[in-house]
């Protein structure tokens, strides 16, 4: 995302967004999204909408999450370290970890995490709740993540613009002109464009209501049918265990229970 190691959100120039469906997705879902944690003024306006974020001065880590969350939690961000300086805490455990601790205190009623690498879901291995303990949806194809639009800075729209302003300008106007054009470029920040898609998987996992089991139910029937079938994203849903496990003890026991009614029919 950005070349400056350990950050929280990159700068704008390097600054990244989930592609529009995705918040979309979580409003339908959630019902509506109280808390974005990692976000800005900038993507909250143009993309997410909830009532309440945190940016990067507000520091989402060190606020309490309330409510239906959307996440898409900061990245670490490669960067060389000086020899023997151990590697800093991987970001997205520590942001799936607080969300888990407000999910199980009551906090959080319910939440859509995004993925930005289905690596993560290796990262999670060592943590006591994992993503797919959850309903997960695994898509078929990579998200293309947003991006802010190219607004070139004042420094470069004045080399580009000085040569030729000074065959037409009178030398006493011309950094008047030259100003009036960078401030147009400061304040002409439109909305996000599509960026490439990384180089591996996603895949979104959703924290159904705790306070609500017939809510719950709906969340999880809607995002099973929206990630089946919206657009690009038709993705594989990832079922989570304890269900599956469920399910073939029924299996098992009904197994076991025609057996035991076969043998029971042979002495008889």
């Amino acid at each position: 995302m950005s070349e400056r190691p350990f950050q929280q959100r990159a700068g704008a120039a390097d600054d990244h967004g989930s592609p529009f469906v995705v918040p979309a997705l979580a409003r339908h879902v959630l019902g509506r999204i109280d808390l974005d944690p990692f976000s800005s003024g900038y993507w909250n306006h143009y993309s997410v909408k909830a009532t309440t974020f945190y940016d990067e001065a507000s520091d989402g880590f060190a606020q309490r999450w309330r409510g239906r969350v959307f996440i898409n939690p900061p990245g670490n961000v490669p960067g060389d370290l000086a020899p023997g300086t151990p590697r800093p805490e991987s970001l997205p455990k520590r942001a799936w970890n607080k969300l888990v601790g407000h999910y199980t205190q009551g906090d959080v009623e319910a939440a859509l995490w995004v993925g930005f690498s289905i690596e993560q879901t290796c990262v999670l291995q060592s943590e006591p709740v994992h993503p797919l303990q959850f309903h997960t949806c695994v898509p078929a194809g990579r998200f293309k993540f947003l991006r802010r639009p190219h607004i070139p800075t004042c420094a470069s729209l004045a080399d580009d613009t000085r040569p030729r302003l000074r065959a037409t300008t009178e030398a006493s106007k011309l950094d008047a002109a030259v100003e009036k054009l960078c401030s147009c470029g400061r304040s002409g920040m439109g909305p996000p464009e599509e960026g490439k898609s990384p180089m591996h998987g996603n895949y979104l996992t959703l924290l159904p209501s705790r306070h609500d089991p017939a809510e719950a139910c709906r969340q999880v029937d809607m995002f099973i049918s929206l990630c089946s079938r919206l657009d690009w994203i038709n993705g594989a849903i990832v079922y989570p265990y304890p269900p599956i496990l469920a399910t073939l003890q029924a299996q098992l026991a009904t197994i076991k229970a025609q057996a035991a009614e076969i043998e029971r029919l042979k002495r008889g």
